[in-house]
């Protein structure tokens, strides 16, 4: 289980940072 969580985290993290550079950039 926590497994699956941190692969969610780690991909909400990298959709977050996606998003932020695309808006920055």
């Amino acid at each position: 289980m926590a497994l699956i969580c941190n692969k969610y985290k780690a991909w909400l993290m990298y959709m977050l940072s996606k998003a932020l550079l695309a808006h920055a950039g």
